[in-house]
Formats: C-alpha cells, sequence, structure tokens
C-alpha cells in the first residue's frame, strides 16, 4: 500500500467482488470459509470488499457482519484470524460487529461456541490449555492451545465469558 492508495482510496480487497461463500471454521484443518491460516489472503476474494477501510489499508480485513476478521502479512499471507463472540470481540470491532455463527467442526464433528460459553466449556471441548495468560489493561483471560503448527488463543472476559478466538500459523522452521 503506498501513499497514493491512501489519496485514491484503494485499499486491500476493494476491488474485490462478493460471491455466495459458506461462513465456517474448520479446527481440523485451520480453516476459515475453506482458507487455511497462513495461505495467500488472496483467497478471501469472494468475501468482496473489507467492512473497515482504514483498518483494511493496514493489512486487517473485517468482515464485522460475518463474525470474523483476517490480519494480513507483507507478504501477502493470511497470518491471522479473529473469530469475534462476545461484544466488541475483546476490543477489537465496534459495538454494532455481529458475533461469528457458522458452523464450527472439531475433531470431524460440530462443536458449539458463543457468547456464553466459559472457560470450562472451551477445556470441556479441548482438553487442558498449553497456557495461560492474563491481558493487563483489559484483565480479559487468555488460554492457548497449539493445534499441530497452529496456535489458538480463547479470549474471555473478567466475568469467563468468550469474547474472542484468535488463530495464527507458526513460523516455519
Amino acid at each position: 500500500m503506498g501513499l497514493m492508495d491512501v489519496f485514491s482510496g484503494q485499499y486491500p480487497s476493494g476491488d474485490w467482488e462478493p460471491a455466495a461463500v459458506t461462513v465456517e471454521y474448520d479446527f481440523d484443518h485451520h480453516a476459515l470459509c475453506g482458507v487455511r491460516v497462513g495461505s495467500p489472503f488472496e483467497r478471501f476474494r469472494p468475501l468482496g470488499p473489507a467492512e473497515d477501510k482504514a483498518k483494511a489499508r493496514k493489512g486487517v480485513l473485517c468482515y464485522y457482519s460475518k463474525g470474523f476478521a483476517v490480519e494480513t502479512s507483507k507478504d501477502g499471507q493470511a497470518k491471522q484470524f479473529v473469530l469475534g463472540f462476545g461484544e466488541t470481540w475483546g476490543g477489537m470491532a465496534p459495538p454494532t460487529a455481529s458475533a461469528f455463527k457458522g458452523p464450527l467442526r472439531y475433531r470431524g464433528g460440530q462443536i458449539q461456541l458463543g457468547p456464553q460459553t466459559t472457560e470450562a466449556m472451551v477445556m470441556t471441548q479441548f482438553g487442558p490449555p498449553a497456557a495461560r495468560e492474563k491481558r493487563a489493561k483489559s484483565g480479559n483471560a487468555i488460554i492457548q492451545y497449539a493445534i499441530r503448527d497452529v496456535t489458538y488463543e480463547f479470549e474471555f472476559s473478567p466475568n469467563k465469558l468468550l469474547q474472542a478466538v484468535g488463530v495464527s500459523a507458526e513460523p516455519e522452521e
């Protein structure tokens, strides 16, 4: 993104034409709408333009109405997904953003996650977390899971309700 793009109004995904896309997440394949984390972000083209031009110019394609965002790298990869569940997705989205409503698949079956999901419910489905931390500023708790080469961060409000799930690919060595 160059300076002329800012003045011309161009942003990544600005010229994408929306097509029919099934909004879903597959924990077994680490794939959002059929696109694996770490894949070229251009594979999200059927979603159409991102809903927040300012964030898109900074490399974050937000689809607030669908309940997720895709963070891109300078080399064109979809390096992180955020699935939003609680109001503002833990502070990332405006209050008008929708919660992720698509089907969620894990271990060959469908699982349920939503704004009323607690830490205990996540641990029942995914087992004990690999790590736990607390964000000092927000007081939100983060529990982490490593599934093969992908890290999942489940973020919970101080009252232990699911706010968002971050999905990131580990760098290859």
